[in-house]
């Protein structure tokens, strides 16, 4: 880590560009030597970019999602797909049961390299790119499953160690939940604590301070002083809006002095339409919420209405909507009976808009996956508890059930989606007939097409020994050109290619090229090879015959035992995605032919090549596609697709504009309780569980919830328990001070930390039952607390006895999130647009829009975003981590936005054509840091310029890169 002190830059008193770095003491051998600042400024420009960041210290969050992420997904996996191997029994000298047994490996080595899944054994086996190792044995983990094994890896390979105090719950003990789990403090009713007695009577401006003050007392500490009104603004602006308070802001803060000056300010932010931006952006996190799925239709993946979930959370916020009721929209707006029952809808986005798994698996564990993802979110999200443990077993360290978890399965498998149109009925029908009509010719063309491919592939093989005696002569004649050999046979240039590689490669996996590959080996005559390439087609077409037979045999069984589809009760996933057309082949059996000539079939006619991953095609040597299919095709045949295609054009550019909807949920029209998934396993089923709360959170034994799916009582059930409105009021802390009362924001159980001022938390939570679940009189109670004003000045005494500021005797010093760094390069340099919802942008292609209303795609994340640790929305995330990398520090050089916006910047201070003097650096620093520059801050920038332009001929935007350096500084990066 670079250390600015020993470097002596910009160490002078009052220098903005590293105010938020602890200053040297005295006698420390830091303080910087004497030196003309003409020396010094020299080597301001694109270097200061690297240093004027301060190493920022990993967020708590960090290390809790990844404990989460590992627990949801890590273990699970383990325990079913490699413990019955590598546990005890440690087969090829392996263990996977503990993170250090990972790294140690077995006989071929470390199994993990924390952060570097390219070189882990783990990795590789699973995703079959090692040589020899395939696992697990005898099948591929799943897409996902391997994702993320990746993401893990790379997460350094985080593995929980479990606190000595909390109990492990045995397997093989009938569950029950005591009286001692019942009164864990997390699931106990909320009371209001008397206000504990304090000795400084006078800092205290709020209840809240006397909680704070009583535990810095009893751990002989003091609070600091009140920060700076400069920094006080700053603070709250980003708090509250995410964006910087104007100058004319600042200004009007500074000079007013009356007692009420901080409290006007903290209710004009309060209802500023921007608030609404910032606050619905932390609950997004929560929701995982995205505007496409990794596992949608090829390119039909998009939740192209998806932003009017978000925007219903912004407004949510900006109204004050009662927490209690934001809950239950979002669990069962479809279901409440409330006045504005049409304004809620939008609300089960949250729902809806989670990760949908379509075909990538087949349906039973799809559709079991899909509701984990949803209960996860809402017992992490609302309940900050992980029931999603409890999946596959009894939890093993909270009491929640195994049966527990699979009553809420119920209730989501009862659940199902559904698209509200946001037009008239008729508008509504006409688009859907119109878009069957393309749907039904665009499955023409490809029926078409898919005949032509499969009828040519047949007549290929006719020519399959020519391929064979022509890459026979090629490698006989290694200077014979194959171009010439293809012409001479009569065959295909470009497949000779693909068969050449194929014949020579050592990565199929049949035995029927056996007798060639011995030939090869030994060499041998043109008659030897002439005899194995016509018995090689023989096979070839005899297999292409038999798999054409099972194909008939089986078309005949699967169209015999399709299902009609009911339009009441089809089940429809995003973009029209009907579940039934992959499910109800599940239970079929299908006509097979030999694994063996299977995989022949594959090679040579299979419409996916899953074998042959040498080749890096996507079909069998003789299945043409595309461009290389149709140059086959001619006369009627030609003559009919190009008719076709026509008649699509036409259908399309006359299609009526797609109508508004909102992405929603309902209940099935055949609701039900679900069975139990023997150890997760969908095929695997065991008893019956009837729908229910979780146990251990009802009062006496849980009632059935069989009101239609149930949802509308699980959403009450939720809104009403104590629990949901601590995790609340935790997260409302923890987004103003960097950390929560539990550090642990979506684990409240044994494993999560507990809260390091329960009384406070008790207090608060009760507070804000009694105002009716306002968010913003919680807001209001906790900013206008003397807690919350101090200062972030670091001190030595108090930092020795309480080094993470669990007590809170300072402010925490916080970097600026993705969202609020962009979205204030855009405000100073005043091209950031204040309207306020819409769908959303590409934010790489607009500059002006907030962060906020960016796409947010799980297949790519945003570049500066995921930079700065936007979370990944295909999880529900509790807390950001905070990261300090070189790539960050690099984004300030050389990324496309800061430079654009520091030109923009430039016009706005300068102009064109005017020196810069004191007074544009004055006003520089006010819209940049929010305060005036000191004589020597003006003078540096001063001797910038001019040694900027006297080395550059013609000058080189010497104010561009000056704004661009102060951009890149701690100052206007971090908030004290």
């Amino acid at each position: 880590m670079i250390t600015i002190q020993r470097l002596g830059l910009l160490q002078a008193p009052g220098t903005g560009l590293n105010r938020t770095l602890p200053r040297p003491c005295p006698g420390n051998g830091l303080t910087e030597p004497k030196r003309p600042v003409c020396e010094r400024v020299n080597r301001l420009g694109l270097m200061l970019a690297f240093l004027a960041l301060a190493a920022a210290p990993p967020g708590a969050g960090a290390v809790a999602d990844s404990e989460d992420f590992f627990e949801l997904r890590i273990r699970p996996l383990l325990v079913e797909k490699c413990y019955s191997c590598h546990s005890e029994t440690a087969s090829s000298g392996l263990k996977v049961n503990s993170r250090q047994a990972l790294i140690q490996g077995g006989t071929l080595g470390p199994a993990v390299v924390p952060g570097k899944p390219a070189e882990s054994l783990l990795i590789q086996a699973v995703d079959h790119t090692h040589s020899r190792l395939r696992m697990p044995l005898g099948e591929k983990l799943r897409p996902q499953q391997i994702a993320d094994l990746v993401r893990w890896v790379e997460m350094g390979a985080p593995w929980p160690r479990t606190p000595v105090e909390v109990p492990l719950v045995s397997d093989d003990r009938e569950f029950e939940i005591t009286e001692k789990d019942r009164q864990y403090w997390a699931f106990l009713p909320v009371r209001s604590p008397a206000l504990p007695t304090v000795q400084d009577t006078r800092w205290a401006r709020t209840a809240i301070d006397r909680f704070i003050l009583a535990g810095l007392e009893d751990a002989g500490l003091k609070p600091s002083p009140e920060a700076g009104r400069r920094e006080l603004i700053r603070r709250l602006s980003y708090n509250l809006i995410g964006l910087p308070p104007t100058p004319a802001e600042m200004d009007a803060f500074v000079r007013d002095r009356s007692p009420q000056a901080w409290s006007r300010l903290v209710d004009r932010l309060l209802e500023s339409p921007h608030y609404g931006e910032r606050w619905g952006r932390y609950w997004l996190d929560v929701a995982r919420y995205a505007e496409d799925d990794l596992y949608g239709p090829a390119g039909n993946s998009q939740y192209t209405n998806a932003w009017r979930y978000r925007d219903w959370v912004i407004q949510a916020f900006n109204r004050d909507m009662p927490y209690d009721l934001f809950v239950k929209a979002q669990i069962a707006g479809d279901l409440l009976q409330h006045e504005d029952r049409d304004r809620l809808l939008a609300g089960t986005g949250f729902l809806s808009l989670g990760v949908w798994y379509y075909g990538a698996v087949q349906a039973p564990q799809a559709r079991a996956d899909e509701r984990f993802d949803r209960i996860d979110a809402i017992s992490r999200g609302f309940l900050g508890l992980t029931v999603g443990c409890a999946r596959c077993h009894d939890h093993k360290y909270d009491p929640i059930a195994f049966k527990d978890y699979w009553a809420l399965d119920g209730i989501m498998a009862s659940t199902v989606y559904r698209e509200y149109p946001l037009a008239p009925a008729e508008t509504v029908e006409a688009y859907r007939e119109h878009d069957k009509k393309v749907k039904d010719l665009e499955d023409s063309i490809k029926k078409f097409l898919d005949e032509q491919s499969v009828q040519l592939s047949e007549m290929l093989a006719w020519k399959t020994s020519r391929y064979l005696l022509a890459t026979w002569k090629s490698l006989q004649d290694p200077d014979l050109s194959r171009d010439q050999l293809a012409q001479a046979e009569g065959i295909d240039p470009e497949l000779l290619e693909g068969w050449f590689a194929y014949l020579t490669s050592e990565e199929r996996q049949h035995p029927y090229l056996k007798a060639w590959d011995d030939l090869r080996a030994r060499g041998g005559t043109l008659a030897e090879a002439t005899r194995i390439a016509e018995d090689f087609q023989a096979l070839s077409l005899a297999v292409f015959a038999e798999k054409k037979e099972a194909d008939e045999k089986n078309h005949i069984i699967v169209e015999s035992n399709k299902p009609k589809v009911d339009p009441e009760t089809a089940v429809y996933l995003p973009n029209g995605f009907l579940v039934e057309d992959i499910c109800h082949i599940c239970e079929l059996t299908l006509e097979p032919i030999a694994r063996e000539r299977y995989i022949l079939w594959l090679d040579l006619f299979g419409a996916t090549d899953l074998t042959n991953s040498f080749m890096k095609e996507d079909y069998g040597l003789f299945r043409l596609q595309d461009k290389k299919l149709e140059s086959t095709l001619e006369g009627e045949w030609k003559t009919y697709l190009a008719t076709l295609r026509t008649r699509l054009e036409g259908l399309k550019s006359s299609s009526p504009s797609a109508y508004a909807y909102l992405h929603g949920m309902a209940d099935s029209a055949r609701p039900g309780d679900s069975r139990i998934h023997v150890r997760g396993n969908p095929y695997d089923l065991g008893d019956t569980t009837p729908r229910r709360f979780l146990t251990v959170l009802a009062n006496g034994s849980p009632q059935p919830l069989d009101r239609g799916s149930g949802r509308l009582q699980l959403a009450e059930a939720i809104a009403g328990h104590p629990l949901s409105a601590r995790v609340m009021v935790n997260r409302i802390w923890q987004n103003h001070f960097g950390q929560g009362i539990v550090r642990t924001p979506g684990n409240f159980g044994r494993l999560g930390t507990p809260p390091t001022h329960p009384e406070l938390l008790e207090y608060l939570t009760h507070r804000f039952i009694q105002g009716n679940y306002s968010v913003k009189a919680l807001h209001r109670e906790i900013l206008l607390s003397a807690t919350y004003r101090q200062s972030s000045l670091h001190r030595a005494a108090a930092a020795t006895k309480d080094p993470e500021n669990r007590l809170l005797w300072r402010a925490n010093r916080r970097r600026l999130d993705a969202e609020a760094l962009r979205d204030s390069i855009l405000a100073i340099a005043g091209t950031l647009s204040p309207d306020i919802g819409g769908a959303s942008v590409d934010l790489s292609k607009d500059a002006r829009r907030r962060s906020v209303y960016g796409q947010v795609n799980r297949s790519k994340l945003d570049g500066m975003l995921a930079l700065f640790d936007f979370p990944d929305p295909s999880l529900s995330s509790q807390q950001r981590a905070v990261t300090n990398v070189p790539s960050q520090k690099l984004f300030f050089l050389n990324s496309k936005l800061v430079w654009e916006q520091a030109g923009i910047l430039a016009d706005r201070v300068h102009g064109k054509g005017n020196r810069l003097d004191g007074r544009t650096v004055d006003r520089v620093y006010q819209l940049i840091f929010g305060r005036q520059a000191t004589q020597e801050e003006r003078q540096l920038a001063l001797n910038f310029m001019d040694s900027v332009e006297a080395r550059s001929h013609p000058p080189t935007d010497p104010l561009r890169q000056y704004l661009q350096t102060l951009l890149s500084s701690n100052e206007f990066l971090f908030v004290d």
